[in-house]
């Protein structure tokens, strides 16, 4: 029997950054969540159960649902959801699909958004500048 190839040390990358919205001409904060794998025929979609609660923040990954978009690309999947006048410290928890929860904390002001608490264990990569 072949053995499984081995999973990668990170599963989900979650992405917390400013982001200027051209439309509404102001800067937001966007959570990106996506996966680490890279997929070879779509760039599929995350479907996420989001739960705010004051300053938490709960995303359950509940699969993956192929793109509206007919055409075919590689990416990963993805989720993501932009959020104004967020100011603060606010705890990000990710439930995988395995039901493992991740959970960090990251400070947002004027300035960007800083890491306070990193994501215990290897499932979870918080990233929170986009600039490098």
């Amino acid at each position: 029997m072949a053995r499984r190839p081995a999973r990668p040390a990170s599963e989900y990358r979650l992405i917390v950054a400013p982001h200027y919205d051209e439309v509404r001409q102001r800067t937001v904060t966007r959570v990106r969540l996506e996966t680490t794998q890279t997929f070879a025929s779509f760039a599929y979609e995350m479907s996420v159960d989001e739960h705010r609660e004051g300053t938490s923040f709960r995303y359950r990954v509940l699969g993956l649902n192929a793109p509206g978009v007919g055409l075919p690309h590689t990416g990963r999947a993805h989720f993501q959801r932009d959020y104004e006048g967020l100011d603060g410290t606010y705890t990000l928890t990710v439930v995988g699909l395995d039901r493992t929860e991740h959970r960090c904390t990251v400070a947002i002001d004027a300035r960007g958004v800083r890491q306070i608490a990193a994501p215990a264990g290897t499932g979870l990569t918080l990233i929170t500048d986009t600039t490098a």
